[in-house]
Order: structure tokens, then C-alpha cells, then sequence
């Protein structure tokens, strides 16, 4: 006797926005949190020291939560924003695939007379909400710094009354959204990528693209700078909590794919 077989329900490319759009919620409200109680630290024009900013619990805590697995987070000061260092990092890292993570502090070179300190000032990461005032998100790009790995870090600036002093920041491993988003993802009935505002791939399925490629032959960054859709051959779907979006190919195929049979990141590539 043969019982019924199982169907894939397709979904809609709004589902694999909203699961992205529930990290990126989860991680800037932490990061809100994070960023006032630097800003609490600045009374008025006075600077804090390094040991003041009083944010070593509250970032490790960020790195101990069983629905988000961060693998780091913490403050980053802009240049002479303390009162007793030039620059300065406190952030902490730890391995979310461990059975028992470990959180520690993250030893970087801040002394800018030596010879392996870099100005981290000049970063991506750093430069966005320095530059716009706003949240941003840097990648996917493998994080030589901290990570090793492709990387998602989300950063907000920290304003107080003397002005921009750093940013609070968290990183996300690409492997633990696509984790989250890449079920559904097969599961639209068309091949489709979640990318960045550059057109650079975060996770596909269908396409031939894997993480970091540049989408070269649709042109995603114009259609994000000027809020299009697409065109006859494309979708575009933006998340409202981050700057990514699913681009989805039009029209459907007449499969549908089985979310069992698509593997994860680094072995996603189409024929």
C-alpha cells in the first residue's frame, strides 16, 4: 500500500521577506539597546574612558541568545571619542556552533604608533552609519577581523550632544540566515536570491549564483537606487528592516523545488 505523497506548499517571495525581515528586526532592536546605553555613558560634553562605557554584560548577552546565534557584537569608537584612548574596540565574539559558546573579548591593536594597528575608521562598517546617520549593513563579505567567514554586520551610529562617538554593531553569520531563510526560499516557484543593495548574493536557490557573487546581467543596485520592481524577466522584493531583497525570476517555473533536496551555503550552485 502506497500512502499519499508529500507536496511542497510554494510560497510567496512577501514570505522569504518577512523571515528576513524578523532577523533584521531582532538584531537593531538588540542594537538600539546597546547603542543607548553608550550614549548614556557621555554626560553632556564630558568623555568617558574605556572602562566607564559599562557594556560588557549587555553584549554578551546579545551573544548568549538560543533564537539568534551573533557571533559578535559591541562598540566601536570613533577616533578621540574617550577620554583616554585614541581609538577603540570593545567587542566581544564568540562560536554560535559550539556546544557551550564561549563569549570573549575580542583583542584588537588600537595603538595607532604600532605596526600592526589599522584604522578601522575607514571600514565599511564603519563609514555607513558614520556618513548617513543611519542603520546600515555591511555584506556579505568574508570578515577577516573577527569572523573569518561571510559575514552580515549590522551597525548603527552612536550621536550624542558632542556628536557622532562610534557605532554599536553586531555580526551575523551568512550561514546563520541562510539558515533561516533558504527553506523558504526554495520553496518559491521560481528560481530566486536574496541580495544586497550592490547586487551582491547573500543565498539563491535555482539560479547558479552562491554567496558573495556579483548579479552582473540584472541591475539590481539601480533598481534598489530607484525603487523599481523590475522587468519582464525579474522581481524585485524589498525587506523594510534591511537593505536586501529577493530577486525572483519571472515567469514560475512549472516545478516546484523540494526544500529537502536544496543544500546550504557552498553548494548551491545551478547546473
Amino acid at each position: 500500500m502506497t500512502g499519499p505523497s508529500r507536496v511542497a506548499t510554494p510560497l510567496v517571495a512577501v514570505d522569504v521577506v518577512a523571515a528576513v525581515d524578523t532577523v533584521g528586526g531582532q538584531v537593531h532592536g538588540l542594537l538600539d539597546g546597546l547603542r543607548s546605553q553608550v550614549a548614556s555613558r557621555f554626560d553632556g560634553r564630558r568623555r568617558p574612558t574605556q572602562s566607564e562605557l559599562g557594556i560588557d554584560d549587555l553584549a554578551a548577552a546579545m551573544l548568549r541568545l538560543p533564537d539568534l546565534p551573533l557571533a559578535g557584537a559591541g562598540f566601536v569608537a570613533a577616533q578621540d571619542a574617550l577620554a583616554d584612548v585614541p581609538y577603540w574596540l570593545q567587542w566581544w565574539t564568540t562560536d554560535p556552533d559550539a556546544a557551550q559558546p564561549v563569549v570573549q573579548r575580542l583583542q584588537v591593536q588600537t595603538d595607532p604608533a604600532a605596526e600592526d594597528f589599522r584604522d578601522y575608521t575607514g571600514l565599511a562598517w564603519f563609514t555607513g552609519p558614520r556618513d548617513t546617520g543611519e542603520p546600515c549593513l555591511t555584506g556579505p563579505y568574508v570578515d577577516y577581523l573577527c569572523t573569518d567567514e561571510y559575514t552580515l554586520t549590522f551597525t548603527q551610529p552612536v550621536e550624542t550632544a558632542v556628536g557622532l562617538v562610534g557605532v554599536v554593531g553586531a555580526d551575523l553569520y551568512v550561514r546563520a540566515l541562510e539558515a533561516r531563510v533558504l527553506p523558504a526560499l526554495a520553496r518559491l516557484d521560481s528560481p530566486a536570491a536574496l541580495v544586497n543593495a550592490t547586487g551582491r548574493v547573500v543565498t539563491a536557490s535555482g539560479t547558479g549564483w552562491v554567496t558573495g557573487d556579483l548579479v552582473r546581467d540584472v541591475p539590481v543596485s539601480r533598481w534598489m537606487r530607484e525603487g523599481t520592481d523590475g522587468d519582464d524577466a525579474w522581481e524585485l522584493h524589498r525587506c523594510t528592516t534591511v537593505p536586501l531583497a529577493v530577486l525572483q525570476a519571472t515567469p514560475p517555473l512549472t516545478c516546484d523545488p523540494d526544500p529537502a533536496d536544496v543544500p546550504l551555503s557552498g553548494a548551491i550552485r545551478g547546473p
